[in-house]
């Protein structure tokens, strides 16, 4: 079947590369061609979190959510930032747990750096397509479902029945509204809630889509962050320049966060489940930490 939006999404994906990186444009196209899998999702050019520090993040050359990798393209100048190149690999697994895919276009000869030949550089990258093929035979052998149906990515369907229902942050879970998000836990309405939280009955649980940055709402300006690699949230208020006090803690929070995709669309991920952190919060501040990074959809009411 046709989606023009998935069509849009890996052209924009591929166009943010940009036409100064030609060798990483051609590896990165090569190895998608090269595979030919329309089931296997893959993003350029993606963010990763890995400070404490919010702003901090890294960006993976190419990336297979559903697989756990990613790839770097290695180009001369890589090899001027050895440390930093490995204290930003240690962050983007200690972030994520994906693995890294090496892709070197350069070698020495005679002490002195040169670009590889393009038949030595598609032999390394025949050896990553490989290597990604097998991973995704990895998991379709313990029984995990591999697809890339972009005419299902928001579907609340496609998460109950993938994974025999559950749900895990490294799956790169999305939907396209709260209701969505809110109907996996039983919310029965389509319509827009009107908050951003849906209490689960008969639990002490809340489904909550948090916009986790600065934003204006009700004269307030919410100032609310996640840190600490996706593993902590906080969330404060200020008013005229100073923090006033914010609402009680929920007690138990499954976290669908408001982003925006390649294509400037909103989309609310799946972040994991949140707890308050008692020792951290106070009158002027919740702070959340994450509890659990899978959840199964099969505990709760469906709709």
């Amino acid at each position: 079947m046709y989606y023009p939006k998935k069509d849009n999404y890996i052209l924009a994906s591929l166009a943010s590369i940009g036409r100064n990186k030609k060798w990483e444009l051609y590896v990165v196209t090569r190895i998608i061609h090269l595979l030919n899998d329309n089931d296997l999702e893959f993003a350029c050019q993606k963010y990763v979190k890995h400070k404490k520090d919010s702003d901090e993040y890294s960006l993976t050359d190419l990336c297979f959510p559903s697989l756990g990798l990613y790839i770097e393209v290695n180009e001369k100048q890589h090899d001027d930032s050895i440390e930093e190149d490995k204290k930003r690999q240690q962050a983007i697994h200690a972030a994520t747990s994906w693995t890294q895919l090496d892709v070197d276009i350069y070698e020495y000869r005679k002490g002195k750096k040169e670009y590889k030949s393009l038949e030595d550089i598609n032999k390394i990258i025949d050896r990553v397509v490989s290597q990604i093929q097998k991973k995704k035979e990895y998991f379709i052998a313990k029984g995990e479902i591999i697809t890339w149906d972009y005419g299902k990515k928001y579907d609340p369907n496609t998460y109950r029945e993938r994974n025999n229902g559950v749900i895990d942050v490294q799956h790169n879970v999305v939907v396209k509204y709260m209701w969505q998000a809110m109907s996996l836990f039983g919310r029965e309405s389509q319509k827009h809630p009107f908050s951003g939280s849906y209490n689960i009955p008969e639990t002490n649980e809340t489904v909550w889509c948090p916009k986790l940055y600065d934003h204006k709402k009700d004269g307030m300006i919410w100032k609310n962050s996640i840190t600490e690699s996706d593993k902590k949230i906080t969330m404060k208020k200020e008013k005229n320049g100073v923090f006033v006090e914010v609402p009680p803690p929920l007690n138990r929070a499954i976290v669908f966060a408001h982003q925006k995709n390649l294509l400037g669309e909103i989309e609310y991920r799946f972040f994991g489940v949140f707890e308050p952190s008692k020792e951290e919060s106070d009158r002027y501040k919740n702070v959340y930490s994450l509890v659990e990074s899978s959840i199964d959809l099969a505990k709760y009411k469906r709709n």
